[in-house]
């Protein structure tokens, strides 16, 4: 038997269209508590702050606005091909938001960490919240416990999670199954993260915490020549929950006088984002040695969009007091001590990169 339709009536109609706003608000949260407002012409929605990645260029098309990155309170996911820099811009994200005085976390299930690389990379190890999960449902209990007690103690400084990564971390099933017949536990992980990201974003988006998970890609089977042979682990959970997500590509091998490999030279891909313009690239140099080449990034960035002339052996570029300074390739790195000067390359590239809207 089909029941009758319910009628839906607004209470107190009949007056301007902000009182019947007001009447529904007020309905809706006597019977879901909280659950409705009213968004005034100066309150937005906004991103509470950033974790910055170290690297301007990055930052500006992750954010779109002046000293982004990472947005706090969201889930991001970094993905890419083996050797792309994953990790490495994860420990990027460590060592800034440790200057910066907030709580960084590093939720390790690859179980590739090396102490003396994670300090050369500027990673402060005796402040480092270290954890290695055997399973999914305790790397997801661990970020679940990490965000509850950050907004339980009443912190209000930032504090960065970096799950390194989604696809390394088995599921309990996959332990207990036993074998290798992966037939029996087909889509375990999938079906993890569909249950426990749900929970996750709800606490984040109330907390002063960025997550950002790293993942693996995977060649999809029978695909057309004009698809995405590539997919990520664990289903569509981590896509459909991620504020952000970046794709790292393979650059090419920095290499000294010797021959020998002392950096990547990395491009980024905003594949989705829902703070910014999405579909945004740059590339970005990081060192195995120093971490996050931001000056030498800032001068590869610049000399693209022709803001420094090329001269045969000088470049020249018009400096903040519009005077012209004229050096030599090898003489970038020593400008980076005058603060005015940097600070003025940092703000050409934000004004180059950042898209402003008509208010």
């Amino acid at each position: 038997m089909v029941g009758k339709k319910k009628k839906i009536e607004v209470i107190g109609g009949g007056g301007e269209d902000g009182d019947v706003i007001k009447t529904l608000m007020a309905s809706i949260n006597k019977k879901v508590k909280g659950s409705a407002c009213i968004l005034s012409a100066g309150e937005k929605l906004r991103v509470k702050d950033y974790v910055s990645t170290g690297c301007t260029v990055l930052d500006c098309i992750i954010g779109n606005t002046e000293k982004s990155g990472f947005p706090i309170g969201k889930i991001s996911m970094i993905s890419g091909e083996p050797s792309s820099g994953k990790s490495l811009l994860c420990y990027s994200l460590i060592a800034e938001i440790q200057k910066q005085g907030g709580i960084a976390a590093l939720i390790d299930t690859e179980r590739s960490i090396d102490l003396d690389f994670l300090v050369r990379q500027d990673v402060q190890t005796d402040k480092l919240l270290y954890s290695q999960p055997e399973t999914m449902e305790e790397a997801l209990e661990t970020i679940e416990a990490i965000i509850d007690n950050v907004t339980a103690s009443g912190n209000k400084g930032k504090t960065l999670i970096c799950f390194d990564s989604l696809a390394a971390t088995p599921t309990t099933e996959e332990l207990e199954t036993g074998g290798f017949d992966p037939k029996k536990t087909i889509a375990s992980k999938a079906r993890c993260l569909s249950s426990g990201l749900p929970k996750i974003n709800e606490k984040i988006d109330q907390s002063s915490v960025a997550l950002v998970m790293t993942n693996q890609l995977r060649m999809k089977l029978n695909t057309s020549m004009f698809e995405d042979p590539f997919t990520t682990m664990g289903g569509g959970s981590p896509k459909f929950y991620s504020t952000i997500m970046v794709r790292l590509y393979k650059g090419k091998l920095i290499k000294d006088a010797q021959g020998l490999g002392i950096g990547i030279l990395a491009r980024a891909k905003i594949e989705k984002s829902r703070i910014s313009p999405p579909f945004r690239q740059c590339t970005y140099e990081m060192s195995f040695a120093k971490g996050m080449e931001n000056w030498k990034t800032a001068y590869r960035f610049l000399l693209d969009c022709e803001v420094i002339s090329k001269h045969h052996g000088w470049r020249s570029i018009v400096g903040h007091k519009g005077e012209e300074k004229r050096f030599q390739e090898s003489d970038w790195d020593d400008m980076e001590s005058d603060g005015e000067f940097k600070g003025f390359i940092y703000s050409l590239i934000e004004n180059k990169l950042i898209i402003r809207y008509k208010e």
